[in-house]
Parts: structure tokens; sequence; C-alpha cells
């Protein structure tokens, strides 16, 4: 049997677009990617372009076949006691968070940082924001023709000091 270079990491994915794009690499190269999606389903499964490629012959967007392949998924209402409880079960046996500005909001992805660590003091957190955190510009949309600075996306990746990858 071939091993992969992240056979045994467990990923938790809380994103649209960069964290999905992310995500998907991460599942090709081994890791166990699993994606947190809101109440209803992530908005990408549903844009006007459409395939019946899915379960059933489920419609499903190109872009979530493009991003998803190799991921499991799980609905969890990330904004309520229960969600956050089920996110703090799933962060307990992860390696890697990844959140993008998409999906959650700079208090929440703070939030969610603090319980994954409380129950996992080695998880690698990764969120990533087109104008990094600060306000005004860290709510603004990522345009494919802006640039900040020459560098138009910023990645913080942040880890404790204890704990390792491939539990």
């Amino acid at each position: 049997m071939t091993t992969t270079a992240l056979e045994g990491c467990r990923v938790i994915e809380i994103g649209r677009t960069a964290a999905a794009i992310a995500g998907r690499m991460l599942a090709g190269l081994g890791a166990e990617v699993i994606k947190i999606e809101p109440p209803g389903g992530d908005p990408s499964r549903h844009p006007r372009e459409m395939t019946g490629l899915g379960v059933n012959q489920q419609r499903l967007s190109y872009e979530w076949l493009a991003f998803n392949v190799g991921k499991r998924s799980v609905v969890i209402d990330l904004n309520s006691l229960a969600g956050r409880d089920n996110f703090q079960e799933l962060a307990g046996s992860a390696s890697i968070v990844l959140t993008d500005f998409q999906a959650i909001d700079i208090a929440l992805n703070d939030t969610l940082q603090s319980l994954g660590r409380a129950v996992n003091s080695g998880l690698v957190w990764t969120e990533i924001w087109p104008y990094g955190r600060e306000e005004p510009h860290c709510f603004y949309p990522r345009l494919p023709w802006s640039r900040t600075s020459g560098n138009s996306l910023q990645v913080r990746v942040s880890r404790s000091s204890a704990g390792a990858f491939g539990r």
C-alpha cells in the first residue's frame, strides 16, 4: 500500500473559495479533510451552472465539484452553542484548521480558534484574508484585478509550541 505525504493528518475546513482550494490541495496530498458547512449547505453548491453528477443525480455546481473532491462534509451551525461543541469535538482530533473570509467573520474565527486550542494545543490554525485582518479592509471582497502592495492575499498561520502532525 502506498503512503501519502499527509496520511494521518486531519484537516477541518471552514471556508468557501480560498479555504476550499487549500483543502482540495491537502486532500490530494492524502489528508483527511472535513468541510464544515452551514445549515442549508455551502452556498457554492447552488450557483447558476450545475451538473447532475451528485448522489441520485443531485444537481451540484461545477465550482463545488472542482474544489471539494476527496473531502467529507458535515453541517454544523457554528453560531449555536451545540454547533460550537460539535466543532470542539472535531478539533480535538485535527491537525489543521483552514478558514477564510467568505465563511466566517474575524470574531467567530477567533472564538473557534480559542475553542479548538482549548482541546488541542497543537492545532495549526490557518486564516486566509484578502486584505489582512485590519478594518475596514478585512471585509472587502477580493477582486481579480485588485492589488495591495503587490500582494493581494494574506495568509496567517499560527501554531502553539505543543503538538505534532500525523495524529
